[in-house]
């Protein structure tokens, strides 16, 4: 995930980081981040949705259809 994410908003790079690697909750992340509790949900879920589209970019066929094996030749 570390070389993907560093491709995304430093600000949703941060946010994942903090929340999905280090196991930080919503709430706490917010007040470190100096924003809402809200906007810290919504950060990270537009976070979450940024990553997902670097994963497709980054691994096609494999990211939409969910295989292990990127050599699974499963069509687009």
């Amino acid at each position: 995930m570390s070389t993907l994410a560093e491709t995304l908003k430093p600000e949703y790079a941060v946010a994942l980081k903090r929340i999905e690697v280090d196991g930080v909750a919503v709430k706490d992340f917010a007040a470190e981040a100096g924003i809402t509790s809200n906007n810290s949900a919504v950060r990270v879920f537009r976070a979450r949705e940024a990553l997902r589209q670097q994963v497709r970019k980054s691994c096609g066929t494999c990211a939409t259809h969910g295989c292990v094996d990127c050599t699974c030749g499963a069509p687009a």
